[in-house]
């Protein structure tokens, strides 16, 4: 049961549970080529814990994908601590530092109906605003092949459809838009 909630902006109160991927297609080769053929958002998928963290006043919340608070140290939260207030980021703590792959609210503007690719491209420019790499771009054939060589570090890769909202179900369930594909 959810103790207190934290309104951010009108729709997103934290903790929730985030958008799941549902299991997609392994990934083939040949399935990587009709992938990045078009009509999908390709991003990595990093073998790490799903967070998302909202900024608020007097300072930040992080959450884990089952609607509670993460209990591991971030090494690198205080750095979204400069975001305007309501702002709220999905994306992966990996070796100890959260890495955003999606925006979803940007101080008070809620994004949640933003196209999946303005909502990644606002994930990229506050990576680059804060100094946070950005490891989700979508990828060439020649990184994926790269990538499927670290399994520890990357685990396939998340389509999502081109165009698609961000929907928060009010309950754990996997999306019709958003779908993992982890290498065979």
């Amino acid at each position: 049961m959810v103790e207190d909630r934290i309104m951010l902006v009108s729709g997103i109160a934290m903790p929730f549970y985030p958008m799941r991927p549902t299991r997609g297609k392994l990934g083939t080769p040949e399935q990587l080529h009709e992938d990045l053929g078009g009509g999908w958002v390709i991003q990595p998928k990093l073998n790490g814990d799903r967070a998302t963290l909202g900024v608020f006043v007097p300072g930040i919340f992080i959450q884990n994908r089952h609607l509670s608070r993460f209990k591991h140290r971030v090494k690198n939260a205080d750095l979204f601590k400069a975001l305007p207030n309501g702002t709220c980021v999905d994306g992966e703590v990996y070796g100890s530092e959260f890495f955003p792959f999606e925006v979803l609210a940007l101080g008070r503007d809620q994004l949640l109906d933003s196209p999946v690719e303005f909502r990644v491209s606002q994930a990229e420019r506050l990576c680059s605003i804060l100094g946070v790499p950005w490891i989700f771009q979508p990828p060439s054939q020649a990184s994926l092949a790269f990538m499927r060589e670290q399994p520890k570090k990357w685990e396939g890769y998340v389509k999502k459809r081109s165009g698609s909202a961000y929907a928060i179900y009010g309950v754990e369930r996997d999306s019709d838009e958003w779908f993992k594909c982890k290498w065979d």
